[in-house]
């Protein structure tokens, strides 16, 4: 076994890379294990093209090739924020000021300072005028022929509703990770070690602390010693280790004969994502042309604006909706035109949850994952949507948006009222890629909480998690920020901790 580390993170995506930078800045000694590759430093030259360019998200690196299309996670250095679609946004105050009734100074003027530092850190920046897509400038003007207003600043909380362009993680055309923004700069620190293609297994334990993991590598099983475990594998890989340690639901651990060393039900529970679904049309020639050209520039970035709107259940102070602009070539010919244009809307703040479970306690058996879209008892997800939907169309009718496609090929004009789009919609839903709170943090009575407000897992002195798993509900924006705020401000108490200790 290595000497043990100060710091042991288990994950090397978003939060990982941002807590690498931050613990070993102050002489602790930093080990980091990614279960994908690490290509090196930005500038190395052996990062896969696909992954650095930021005109659409990439697949390369899923960790279930093949899996349903909601599950989609990135197994390599960086994770998620190393195949994203680049949106920098965050939600509602009253989305963070809501997480302080989980775990007290958790609350909107608390996390401002982090969400700032982290969007100066991943080098955010709006699109300039060259790279819009003519896409994104049809759906800027058709919504706001429809009545929305323009967003000035997208991330304004005090205009609700609107579109906008948007901030994104992009630096000298490429896709800015948090491996660039945060990794790099702590890489020739002594001591930090970053360990890549390393799965990771299950904690070891001893009483109430870990003293290490058991990973595997191509070398085979090994041991790693620490003074404190973080995990930061994400909402579907965290709970997954927690569970193979013997910490989550006894019943569920029993049943696969894994011993329990903490019984804590909430492992796994409320797994938090954005439903929505694709609304597509055909490009008209015009269109094709431009989205032609913008293709062979180099300049067709996915989306660059966004509209942030309200279902009619919603209150008059914030929104609920995200409709998402989109374009590729119909490589499926559905449309009947060269060019697949969308404009899908998302339900920003969903009262359905899923779970993570185990389907064996073996580290490389696929996580059983169930998302749980449109499964709250009432049906307020799907109205959401359905409201989200009759948006979208009514914003297709504007002048910009019909005089630009040649109909709407999914689902089409047969499916026509509430109750035929709902039934669509249940077909159809599917994920915004930005699951959240299924080790979400709350007070030690509460059984569904899982740590606490410093990220520490109840039962255990030395174990930590940091990733958007924390989460106790999910924020009306894409999560990226938000995750490297959570990161920033557990890793700052991290620091406090080791200094203290010291």
């Amino acid at each position: 076994m290595r000497a043990p580390s100060d710091f042991l993170i288990l994950g090397g995506g978003t939060a990982g890379c941002v807590l690498a930078d931050r613990l070993s800045g102050d002489g602790a000694s930093v080990t980091l294990v990614e279960a994908g590759p690490d290509y090196g430093p930005a500038l190395g030259g052996a990062w896969p093209a696909d992954l650095l360019d930021p005109r659409t998200p990439s697949d390369s690196h899923d960790w279930y090739p093949g899996a349903e299309f909601s599950l989609s996670r990135a197994r390599v250095i960086g994770g998620c924020s190393a195949h994203n679609a680049c949106f920098v946004t965050i939600g509602d105050r009253g989305d963070y000021d809501e997480w302080a009734d989980f775990a007290p100074g958790w609350d909107f003027d608390s996390m401002q300072s982090y969400l700032k530092r982290g969007r100066e850190r991943i080098a955010t920046r709006y699109q300039s005028e060259e790279e819009i897509p003519a896409w994104t400038e049809v759906v800027h003007l058709g919504a706001v022929e429809a009545g929305l207003p323009i967003l000035e600043d997208f991330n304004d909380v005090d205009i609700p509703r609107g579109v906008g362009y948007l901030p994104c993680n992009i630096n000298d055309g490429k896709r800015w990770s948090t491996v660039f923004a945060y990794l790099d700069p702590a890489r020739d620190r002594d001591g930090l070690t970053v360990i890549g293609d390393a799965l990771v297994d299950r904690l070891i334990l001893d009483g109430e602390r870990a003293s290490g993991v058991v990973i595997f590598t191509d070398d085979g099983e090994a041991e790693l010693a620490a003074d404190f475990v973080i995990l930061a594998a994400g909402a579907f890989g965290s709970p997954g280790i927690l569970l193979r340690s013997g910490i989550g639901p006894g019943v569920d651990l029993r049943r696969l004969g894994i011993p329990v060393a903490v019984d804590r039900p909430g492992v796994g529970r409320n797994l938090l994502d954005h439903p929505g679904v694709n609304v597509v049309f055909g490009a008209a020639p015009e269109l094709e042309v431009q989205l032609r050209s913008k293709d062979a520039g180099g300049q067709m970035c996915g989306a660059a604006n966004m509209v942030r709107a309200a279902s009619s259940n919603c209150g008059e102070s914030t929104w609920d909706l995200h409709l998402v602009p989109w374009a590729a070539r119909d490589t499926q010919n559905i449309t009947g035109s060269e060019w697949r244009v969308s404009l899908s809307p998302y339900v920003m703040k969903p009262l359905s949850a899923g779970t993570v479970r185990l389907h064996s306690p073996a580290p490389d058996d696929p996580l059983g994952v169930d998302l749980g879209f449109l499964s709250d008892p009432d049906g307020a997800d799907l109205e959401v949507l359905v409201d989200g939907m009759e948006l979208v169309r009514r914003i297709a009718t504007t002048d910009p948006f019909s005089q630009s496609v040649i109909g709407e090929a999914v689902p089409g004009p047969a499916i026509e009222g509430r109750v035929a789009i709902a039934g669509w919609l249940r077909e159809s839903v599917r994920g915004y890629f930005h699951p959240v709170g299924s080790c979400r943090m709350g007070r030690e009575e509460d059984p569904d909480a899982v740590v606490d407000g410093s990220g520490r897992v109840h039962g255990l002195e030395n174990v930590y998690v940091c990733d958007a798993s924390v989460m106790p509900t999910i924020p009306r924006a894409n999560t990226n920020l938000t995750t490297i705020a959570v990161a920033e401000r557990i890793g700052e108490g991290l620091v406090a901790l080791y200094e203290r200790r010291e």
